[in-house]
């Protein structure tokens, strides 16, 4: 099995009171492609974006809740290139994250890690 990982050189999440804002810097190396730091989309970057959840809307998408519409937590911006959080079911989450992942029933586990600094 072949497993898949993209590594930043600066990964770092704020505290509650703070939204859970997700900080990242590049570069980005790995496999997977870079998705989650702006790609020449404002609307792909997630950097800065606070966590959005099926009842805190914390994202930029104009009309509805990207956590609700996708059915899962995710520093959701409009709403997402990358998102590693929803539901795995066979037809339902597509392009977990493009476009190397276009099909989530090709996706048996995902791990996030920090490490502290």
């Amino acid at each position: 099995m072949v497993a898949n990982y993209e590594l930043y050189a600066h990964f770092s999440v704020s505290n509650e009171a703070a939204l859970y804002k997700l900080f990242l810097v590049g570069p980005a190396t790995g496999t997977l492609g870079e998705r989650m730091i702006d790609t020449g989309s404002s609307n792909a970057d997630l950097s800065g974006m606070s966590f959005t959840t099926q009842n805190r809307d914390n994202d930029r998408m104009s009309r509805g809740n990207c956590a609700r519409s996708y059915k899962g937590g995710w520093w959701f911006n409009n709403c997402h290139d990358a998102f590693l959080n929803g539901q795995w079911s066979p037809g339902y989450l597509d392009r977990p994250w493009t476009p190397t992942i276009q099909n989530g029933t090709s996706v048996r586990e995902t791990v996030m890690m920090i490490r502290r600094h």
